[in-house]
């Protein structure tokens, strides 16, 4: 059957795609999360396996990936009954901020061009609790914390908040929990770049 990470039904290449369930999908769920974490427990995480990271072809890639896609969709079971539901408070502000990196790595790093849309501005994301922002260029490449020319918009909330905004969960401005400057329209843009 080969390495665990490698099994038929894990992609390798570009339209390959996992066989449907058989029996029930709850139960599929279930033996496929114990799979997913036995082997991530059990296999060094510096060896290579397949991942769509242009960078990193590691084992540990998958590791991080699960953590913040636990998070956001912790935060989307929490939303269900409470829209205004606060980000998951389990986590740290650096485990949040490495989410937006791997937001921008990872998702924005492997996107096609036309789904990186021009942004018609310089984007900046700046956490309140922490000591991190990060700015975009109209063509979504990262720019110096502080470019030359200033940002055209900006976002401005709690590091966990921007995880939120980043992954299209937390709207881009509601009172109290992430605040807006400059050119909506930039925010709008990245808002619904079809990247997520």
């Amino acid at each position: 059957m080969g390495h665990p990470l490698h099994r038929r039904g894990c992609p390798t290449a570009a339209g390959e795609l996992a066989p449907a369930p058989a029996g029930s999908p709850l139960d599929w769920y279930r033996h496929s999360r114990r799979v997913l974490l036995d082997t991530l427990d059990t296999v060094d995480p510096d060896a290579p396996c397949y991942t769509f990271s242009r960078v990193d072809t590691s084992v540990r890639f998958w590791h991080r990936r699960q953590l913040h896609e636990t998070l956001v969709h912790l935060w989307d079971l929490r939303s269900a009954t409470d829209p205004a539901a606060p980000a998951p408070a389990e986590v740290s502000a650096e485990v949040c901020a490495d989410g937006i990196d791997e937001f921008l790595d990872v998702v924005v790093g492997r996107a096609r061009a036309e789904a990186r849309t021009d942004l018609g501005g310089v984007l900046r994301l700046e956490a309140t609790d922490a000591d991190c922002s990060w700015v975009l260029g109209p063509d979504w490449e990262l720019l110096p914390t502080h470019p030359p020319s200033g940002a055209t918009a900006t976002l401005t909330a709690t590091v966990a908040d921007l995880s939120l905004v980043v992954w299209n969960r937390r709207p881009a401005a509601p009172a109290g929990t992430v605040a807006s400057s400059g050119d909506y329209r930039v925010i709008e843009r990245f808002r619904r770049a079809p990247l997520r």
